[in-house]
């Protein structure tokens, strides 16, 4: 009996009273046909009972189950190993019910008709989809391949078609599933691959390489594809054959046709001796599938000598004189080894190497292994090569080499006449070696500075020579660099090595001149006091950076840095007074300044400076002014001067005046400001020197006694060119961060003709009072004439930065450089003052506790205010916890 389900009672069941119970169970299908279902209360016994007997109750079930067979087969009678044929195989569901799980059915090529043991599977083919209706069938028409390999013969086998290959259907009858088709299998047309002609040396020495030499003929009836194996074997009087190497053909030989090879294979060191016969085994590894595998080995027709040879290697092969390391030699011996062999051992250098004098090879053994070190011989003679020897009775002796290093090691020395080199010249240098020696040496040179000095890579002292000579350059480079020290080293091999120090002097420096527009300024003149130009020679296609100095920044300051362009000789930069509001009478300051490395900005050389006097307008003082900066020639009133004292009297005041150039322009001996009158004017007067000498500089001096003295500078020129320039530059004196600025500028033309060219004028706001890596906040292009003593004005709204404090504003017109123009240095102006930011908003920030635990969250709060108290909303506000 078969159980098919179990169900539990849980309720009480009083006396003469009963229970139903329902449930579902599967029927296997193997029980198809007349059966008893039988039900058994109280299965497991656990209710004491009246009577045990009656417990179980029988009904007659009829069960019907599905069941597939192979209806029929067909398949050709005769075929040939790896052919493809047809085959048909109908399978029908003999049984009762539908068939309805999802299987394969298979082909088999077999020996019998109804096994499948040992059985080749051909091929599966999925059954049509279920279910099967019982008595309903289908029927498969495949194409099988039909194996080949090496084991394929002749014979009668079977083609087997097996339903529900893997039983995934259950079935009423199981062993009904397969149907057998007779098939007598032939084999097809093949190759037949043979050695032929082996040609082998007469005479050979173990791990030395020899050349065999063979043919490969295809004496079958098939082509021979590639690729496949060719073996070249060795046998002796044993019988036994040795592999000496396997190689990979991927030629294609047509029946009847013959390929010829050489290869090159050698004898273990280990291997026979005397007689040997070398051979060749074609398709070695059975890659082809031939008609007779059996033919595919032949041998040379000649024995080939290998006389009994031993063979000695050292590892490692350098060693250390008086170095406690010892190499390890093998010696490996070929032929019988059934006896003891002793092996007398020998070197050519005994006063180098230590060996020992013998060693035995024991009985059996193709290996015997001894140490050997390197003896200290207190000389300096460079590595030597020491050949070790083992030789015995009736063998060929063996050599290995050992070369020997030197510790005893010579010295190298530098010589030169000095160790200073300007850049681009060749330094002539000696080096040699103490002692020399009778062997050529190879010394390494290297250079701490290669960018710098550049010595040849390697250089050879001549055997006996004892010294070399060769020179080292100084690269020749365009950048501006201080002088570079350098460390000179020569090594070779066992060799002390040495180093030597020197210079290399830089041949880029330019010679840069600083000069001034004019020679004095008042303090009050503000940031743009005077023009100062600083002219380098001579001019290249790199870019000279200056630091700029002061030698008393209380009078006059000027920028950190300028540079000059590439390809340019000069750059102007401006210079500020310091109105120091203290009677101290005329300043005198310095200016110059450093020309600095072009790649580490460190100072190389000074530059040649000027000397600027300010003159002090806190005491009774005189101003210049004029009213025009650029003049033409040869005009009896070309401007005006305007003399002023910053004192009122009621006397008046007689003023000397003076020209530094009367061949260029002229004034009055004198002028008097009148009683009670602080300012009066002369007329300025060029002279026509008919001389084309361009632009010329003229500084008019104003002077009486008490006062301080005045200077103002012109530019007399015969040039009739534009000249642009800032005349007027307006900005707050202070405003808050963030805030918006009205700036104006005026751009006047003061030179001699119109200017026709669409020139762009820029705005920047600088943290300093000198022009340089600013923020652009406006710029305007203006694009009609602007005629000789003609301007344009204009205006903007300037944003200030977050950052509280000084702002310049900085208005350079022609910053294109379209403008051809008598002037290019007079472009730029500066306010005369900073603006001054403030904070506009503040803010402030406490916080709940004044202890807490590490790691425990601290609540912050504040609030951000501006002038009047009043809160501000969206404020970036950084808050900063310092740590004690």
């Amino acid at each position: 009996a078969i159980l098919l389900g179990a169900f539990a009672a849980t309720n009480l069941l009083a006396a003469h009273a009963m229970v139903e119970q329902s449930g579902e169970v599967i029927l296997p299908a193997a029980a198809a046909g007349e059966r008893w279902l039988l039900v058994t209360a109280d299965a497991d016994d656990a209710v004491f009972e009246h009577a045990e007997t009656n417990n179980t109750f029988a009904a007659t079930l009829t069960l019907r189950a599905p069941d597939l067979v192979v209806g029929g087969l067909a398949a050709p009678a005769n075929a040939q190993f790896g052919q493809t044929i047809p085959v048909t195989l109908a399978v029908t569901n003999v049984g009762g019910a539908p068939a309805a799980a999802t299987w394969n059915d298979a082909l088999y090529l077999s020996a019998a008709s109804n096994s499948l043991a040992g059985a080749t599977l051909l091929r599966t083919v999925p059954a049509e989809p279920p279910p099967l209706a019982p008595q309903a069938g289908y029927v498969h028409t495949v194409n099988v391949t039909l194996p080949l390999d090496a084991q394929s013969a002749p014979g009668a086998f079977w083609l087997v078609a097996a339903a529900d290959h893997g039983d995934r259907q259950p079935e009423a009858v199981e062993t009904n599933n397969l149907r057998g088709a007779p098939l007598a299998l032939t084999l097809p047309p093949l190759p037949d691959l043979k050695a032929l002609a082996v040609r082998a040396p007469g005479f050979a020495l173990p791990g030395r390489p020899l050349a065999l030499s063979w043919s490969v003929t295809n004496a079958g009836a098939a082509p021979a594809p590639g690729p496949w194996s060719e073996t070249i074997v060795l046998t002796n009087a044993d019988g036994g054959a040795l592999a000496l190497g396997q190689f990979t053909f991927t030629n294609t030989i047509a029946p009847g046709d013959t390929l010829t090879r050489t290869q090159t294979v050698a004898l273990p060191l280990d291997g026979p001796a005397g007689a040997v016969l070398l051979g060749v085994e074609v398709n070695s590894r059975g890659d082809v599938i031939e008609a007779d595998p059996a033919n595919n080995r032949t041998f040379a027709t000649n024995q080939t000598a290998v006389p009994l040879t031993l063979t000695l290697a050292v590892d490692p092969g350098e060693l250390l004189e008086g170095s406690p390391m010892q190499a390890t030699a093998t010696l490996t011996r070929n032929g019988d080894r059934a006896d003891v062999l002793d092996v007398a051992l020998s070197s050519d250098a005994p006063d180098e190497l230590n060996l020992p004098a013998t060693v035995t090879f024991p009985a059996g053994e193709a290996r015997a292994t001894f140490r050997l070190w390197a003896l200290n011989d207190n000389t300096v003679d460079g590595p030597q090569n020491v050949t070790v020897t083992a030789s015995a009775t009736n063998y060929l002796s063996g050599a290995a080499q050992v070369t020997v290093l030197d510790a005893d090691r010579p010295q190298l020395r530098f010589a030169w006449a000095t160790n200073v080199v300007l850049e681009g010249a060749r330094l002539p240098v000696t080096v040699s070696c103490d002692p020399p020696l009778a062997q050529a040496v190879t010394i390494t040179l290297e250079s701490s500075a290669p960018d710098q000095l550049r010595p040849p890579p390697t250089v050879v002292i001549a055997p006996g020579e004892g010294a070399t000579s060769f020179e080292i350059v100084a690269v020749d480079d365009s950048r501006i660099e201080p002088e570079t020290p350098f460390t000179l080293r020569a090594t070779a091999p066992g060799f002390i090595s040495v180093e030597a120090e020197g210079r290399v002097l830089d041949d880029d420096l330019p010679v840069v001149t600083l000069t001034l527009n004019t020679p004095a300024v008042s303090e009050a003149a503000g940031a743009q006091a005077a023009l100062a130009t600083v002219t380098r020679a001579p001019v290249t296609e790199r870019s000279v950076v200056i630091e700029l100095t002061s030698s008393d920044p209380s009078a006059a300051r000027v920028p950190a840095r300028v540079t000059i362009p590439p390809h340019e000789a000069s750059a102007t930069f401006a210079v500020a007074a310091v109105d120091d509001d203290v009677s101290d009478g005329p300043q005198t300051t310095v200016l110059g300044g450093y020309v600095l490395a072009s790649l580490s900005g460190e100072r190389v050389g000074a530059i040649n400076s000027a000397t600027l006097t300010v003159t002090d307008d806190d005491g009774p003082a005189l101003r210049l002014t004029i009213a025009d900066e650029v003049l033409p020639e040869g005009r009896a009133e070309a401007t005006r001067l305007s003399i002023s004292r910053n004192t009122t009297s009621l006397e008046a005041l007689t003023v000397h005046l003076a020209s530094s150039d009367p061949s260029e322009a002229t004034v009055p001996a004198t002028a008097v400001l009148p009683a009670g009158e602080t300012a009066v004017s002369v007329p300025v007067s060029t002279i026509a020197d008919g001389v084309s000498d361009g632009n010329q500089l003229v500084t008019f001096t104003a002077s009486a006694p008490g006062y301080a003295d005045g200077a103002v500078t012109a530019t007399v020129t015969d040039t009739d060119l534009p000249d642009l320039m800032v005349t007027r530059l307006e900005a707050p004196d202070s405003a808050e961060t963030e805030s918006y600025v009205t700036v104006s500028y005026r751009v006047a033309n003061q030179g001699l003709a119109t200017s026709t060219d669409h020139f762009l004028t820029r705005v920047f706001l600088s943290p300093d009072a000198a022009a340089g890596d600013d923020t652009l906040v406006g710029q305007f292009r203006y694009d009609g004439e602007l005629p000789p003593g003609q301007y344009f004005e204009q205006s903007l709204q300037v944003r200030l930065p977050q950052k509280v404090g000084e702002f310049w504003i900085i208005v350079r017109t022609d910053s294109d450089d379209v403008v051809p123009e008598i002037l290019e240095n007079n472009n730029v102006a500066i306010s005369a003052g900073p603006i001054q930011t403030d904070a506009a908003y503040h803010a402030t920030v406490a916080a709940d506790v004044t202890q807490a635990l590490a790691g425990a969250p601290v609540p912050l709060a504040g609030v951000a205010t501006n002038r009047l108290g009043e809160g501000v909303a969206f404020k970036p506000v950084t808050i900063h916890i310092h740590h004690e």
